[in-house]
């Protein structure tokens, strides 16, 4: 009797569990929605005079308590009517370090638009988190009624190309659009808006945020050969590991398990590298879905010298001549490439043949 107590015990916890979770789809993660323009930058002003600012602060307010009731943890970068820079709304990225930034606008034409539609612009380089919730946001506004042509395009905005975490930018509808003008007015509209937003972020995160630490002690990472290890660990297993390193060269890189306690894995580069100095970008996927922020690792690499040779600029030094002249010196590594490496170099008189 008391064997079966425990288990329906058991039993119960994982099944309040799994309810708590299906209840709280987003707990865990951390998410800051910034309303664009406001104070004295309206953004765009539709035919009888609504503000963008005043609709991107309104969308943002019903998005933000839509994820609160998710479980979500919500900031703002604004949550009233006033001016805040660009650089202002990556810095408070930077300070928050969220798992989703969503910057909140609405479009506008010069050339009378009779059709409306919603734009969805990712981050560029960001091919992980922020495309994936790009894709679902067209979908599900496109589903919520905001223009059957919705797209999504790479972009490279100062608020996506700065921002240190998966970041999209939407423009909900096109505000320069008599009807679509008077739609906005209403809550409908906008609370319409925020749930197919909401809907998105959900379907992005429904199988969690794969999390990587990297084990490194200093940033730059100062590395003194052609090939490098590197230490990460995950929260759950890695399946994919997508890099790409700038500046752009011919590069290959492999992951492998490492024999420890939890998901710890070796990355290495399969091409060499020569000295010079070196970004990683590095994007991690489960198999379970789940994907990965994208990590930016700095890499030093300062090779060893292993010949040199020197060689005097002038074509034709006469025999005798003393004085001053210019050389040029080429320092190699010892897989004989040139070595970029800076290092002071000295000088003796040698005599000229």
């Amino acid at each position: 009797m008391r064997t079966k107590l425990v288990v329906l015990l058991v039993f119960l916890l994982l099944a309040s569990g799994g309810f708590a979770q299906s209840l709280k789809p987003l707990q865990g993660i951390s998410i800051l929605l910034d309303p664009g323009h406001g104070g004295a930058d309206p953004g765009a002003v539709g035919p009888t005079g609504l503000k963008e600012s005043v609709v991107n602060l309104r969308v943002a307010r019903y998005l933000k308590d839509l994820l609160h009731a998710d479980g979500a943890e919500v900031k703002m970068t604004r949550d009233n009517d006033v001016s805040l820079s660009l650089g202002d709304r990556v810095a408070m990225a930077e300070k928050i370090n969220p798992d989703l930034f969503v910057s909140i606008h609405h479009n506008a034409s010069l050339k009378p638009v009779a059709s409306n539609r919603s734009e969805i612009y990712y981050n560029a380089i960001d091919r992980g988190i922020s495309q994936k919730v790009g894709n679902s946001m067209m979908y599900e506004l496109a589903k919520w009624g905001f223009g059957e042509e919705s797209l999504i395009v790479p972009a490279g905005f100062f608020v996506l190309r700065n921002n240190p975490a998966p970041s999209v930018l939407t423009e909900g509808a096109y505000i320069s659009i008599p009807k679509i003008e008077q739609e906005l007015k209403t809550g409908k509209s906008l609370t319409n808006q925020a749930q197919a937003l909401r809907c998105a972020i959900r379907e992005s995160f429904k199988e969690g945020i794969l999390r990587v630490k990297f084990i490194v002690l200093e940033d730059p990472v100062r590395i003194d050969t052609p090939f490098f290890n590197l230490i990460f660990t995950a929260n759950r297993a890695v399946d994919k590991v997508t890099a790409r390193i700038i500046p752009e060269r011919a590069s290959g890189f492999g992951f492998d398990s490492l024999p420890s306690v939890g998901n710890t894995y070796r990355l290495y580069n399969t091409e060499p590298l020569a000295s010079g100095n070196y970004e990683i970008q590095l994007t991690f996927s489960s198999k379970d879905g789940s994907t990965s922020a994208r990590t930016m690792l700095r890499l030093k690499v300062a090779l060893p010298f292993a010949n040199s040779s020197i060689v005097p600029v002038a074509p034709f030094i006469p025999e005798g001549y003393k004085g001053r002249f210019p050389v040029r010196i080429t320092l190699r590594d010892d897989m004989n490439r040139l070595n970029s490496r800076s290092v002071p170099v000295s000088l003796a008189s040698a005599k000229i043949r």
